[in-house]
This record gives structure tokens, sequence and C-alpha cells, in this order.
């Protein structure tokens, strides 16, 4: 329940609408003692999480970046830089990260040439205007998420 509250903030993505199709299944099978326990549960807690329906005006969104983290395809995406400049960038997507009210992208950026950097990048999924998926699939590399964020972040 409050991992569900949590995630409010993707209402009316395709990330929702699995969660949604999970607690509903989950809650379903439940017995009726148990179900009645979960029940009163819901009172304790109060999570104070992002207004609900952030992303649910672009709902493709996150299921466009997730499936081209998946098939390890890089992608193209037009962005508002932090001061409202647009920015076109080619990225190689590795994760989305939650960090409630907050999702964002974490990829590293490919230059003119096609080459993939080092460059890690973390950009609010706000920000992004546009996702193209481009024919170009790339291997992964093995990362450390945690270390990554840390060393962006600081």
């Amino acid at each position: 329940m409050v991992a569900r509250d949590l995630l409010r903030t993707c209402e009316g993505t395709v990330l929702w609408t699995g969660i949604e199709s999970l607690r509903h299944k989950i809650e379903q099978a439940l017995p009726a003692g148990l179900r009645s326990h979960l029940e009163k549960a819901e009172s304790i807690f109060h999570v104070a999480a992002a207004p609900p329906t952030r992303y649910a005006a672009r709902p493709r969104l996150i299921s466009t970046l997730s499936t081209a983290i998946s098939d390890n395809r890089e992608i193209r995406i037009g962005s508002r830089t932090t001061d409202g400049q647009s920015a076109d960038r080619r990225l190689q997507p590795l994760r989305l990260v939650i960090d409630p009210p907050h999702v964002r992208l974490l990829g590293i950026d490919v230059d003119g040439d096609g080459n993939a950097g080092t460059n890690h990048v973390l950009i609010d999924i706000d920000r992004i205007d546009t996702v193209q998926p481009l024919d170009v699939i790339f291997v992964p590399p093995a990362i450390d998420v945690p270390r990554i964020l840390a060393a962006l972040t600081d």
C-alpha cells in the first residue's frame, strides 16, 4: 500500500496500470479476514507523495522509454534544460530511476559519430518532450546504479 502510494505520481501511465492490476489480483486472492485487516491498515499510514496524474498527459512516455531500455535500443530525445532551452541528444538508455516524486532516465550520451562515451546523464522525464527509438542496438555496460547516482548528484 505504501509503495503504491509512493508511485501515485505515475497515475495514468502504463506503469500505474500494471501496479493497479497487480493490486487487484492480490486483493481478490486474500481471505476475507486478511482483507479486513488490510483495510484497517490503510488508516494507519498517510503517504505524502507527489500529486497524482503527473505523467498522465503523456501516458506512452514511460512505456516508450521502458521498451527502449529492455530492447537495448538507442533513442533520440528532445528535452528542455533547467534554463528552458531545448536540447536534442542521442542516448543509450539504461534505467528509469524512481525517486519520488521524480522519475528520471539514466543513460549514456552518444556522440555525433555514434560512439557511446562514459558520460552518464540523469534526465527528469518531466523535461523530455520527444522520444524517438532508433534502429541502433547496443550492449549495455555493467553498471553500479547507486554509485553512478551518487556521482551525478554530488
